[in-house]
């Protein structure tokens, strides 16, 4: 068993730093097929996690394999067409937040941190979208905040009853 977790340790590190590697280069190159190759490491590392999941927590792994997929189809889409992308991801972070909840399901107690990031979503929307923005983009970024925020809040209120690797890797990519 040991081994088999080196083995998959060993795996996600070098996923990560394949991902770290093209998010650099497409931060120095404006290069969007290296926002692609990103996306996909982040699906690699899904599939490899999803098959070295113990059966408990399958359809966590499953849910957060799916959200993966909605990102990179996001990253595709919001070349398109930036609605087609928006939609996109917040169908993934709707997935990513039903995985969460297979690990701890939603409660009272995700409300203080759900109400923490609503709070600071809305209030910095207000700074972030000029007042010329139109109103459909103004509602597609209030709705994908505040789907942002309800991931972020239950990734955090995770972590804070967890205290484990997993709910503190969560809590960092939300």
């Amino acid at each position: 068993m040991k081994e088999l977790v080196k083995k998959y340790n060993t795996r996600n590190v070098v996923l990560f730093c394949i991902l770290v590697l093209f998010t650099v280069i497409l931060m120095l190159s404006g290069n969007n097929v290296f926002k692609i190759l990103a996306s996909l490491s982040f699906v690699a590392a899904g599939v490899l996690n999803y098959f070295y999941e113990n059966q408990e927590n399958k359809k966590f792994s499953r849910l957060l394999l799916l959200g993966l997929i909605c990102g990179l189809f996001g990253d595709i889409g919001i070349l398109i067409d930036f609605q087609i992308g928006a939609v996109c991801f917040g169908v993934g972070h709707i997935l990513y937040i039903l995985s969460f909840c297979k690990l701890s399901p939603l409660s009272r107690k995700d409300i203080p941190s759900i109400a923490v990031c609503l709070v600071i979503a809305v209030t910095l929307s207000f700074f972030v979208l000029p007042p010329e923005t139109e109103t459909l983009m103004r509602i597609v970024c209030m709705i994908y905040a505040g789907i942002i925020s309800v991931m972020t809040g239950k990734a955090v209120s995770l972590h804070l009853s967890l205290k484990n690797r997993l709910s503190l890797i969560l809590c960092i990519g939300s």
